[in-house]
């Protein structure tokens, strides 16, 4: 929700907690920019609104590919949760389909150093796959229990197929990285 208050020239955005700040300051500046309105002219603050507290995600830094002499490809996946940054690493042979697989597993490897335990996690695979005409990328983890579990995750694969096999595997992991940092601050 957006309140304007004419006398004192501010705007008010009122968001929920899970809501980012700077994105948002930045989305309702470029909008008054759009709209023809000087952002500079008015004070904007964002309010959150009463909830459940503001809930932390995982963010994604980036993955790098890491040159190897032996013909390898070596990658690191770096995470940030808290301020605090993550990473992981992999190698494995060049080909896009073993690339892809070595993004995922330093994926894995860092999300097990955010969590601070071994959790169990096995990468059983991670393709490309065309569906509805749009280019996917899908992974697929299991956890052994009890009991035992199996995540999938997708996204829409870009011209960097390391960045999707990375981001397919956190969409995998998404719910219960959540849910298990939750319980564990």
């Amino acid at each position: 929700r957006v309140i304007m208050d004419e006398s004192a020239d501010a705007l008010c955005v009122i968001c929920d907690p899970e809501a980012e700040a700077d994105p948002l300051d930045l989305a309702v500046r470029e909008t008054l920019i759009a709209e023809g309105i000087d952002p500079t002219t008015l004070s904007i603050e964002i309010a959150v609104r009463p909830g459940r507290g503001t809930r932390q995600r995982v963010r994604f830094i980036g993955v790098e590919r890491l040159g190897m002499d032996t013909g390898m490809l070596g990658v690191r996946v770096t995470l940030e949760w808290q301020g605090r940054r993550y990473t992981g690493e992999a190698s494995g042979e060049t080909g896009l389909v073993i690339e892809q697989r070595t993004a995922a597993t330093a994926a894995l490897q860092a999300i097990e150093r955010l969590i601070g335990s071994e959790v169990g996690l096995r990468l059983i695979g991670v393709k490309q796959i065309r569906a509805f005409d749009t280019e996917l990328v899908v992974s697929s983890i299991h956890r052994p229990g009890p009991p035992a579990q199996r995540f999938v995750g997708t996204v829409i694969a870009t011209d960097d197929p390391l960045r999707g096999a990375t981001l397919s595997v956190l969409h995998a992991l998404n719910r219960m990285m959540g849910n298990f940092l939750a319980t564990t601050d």
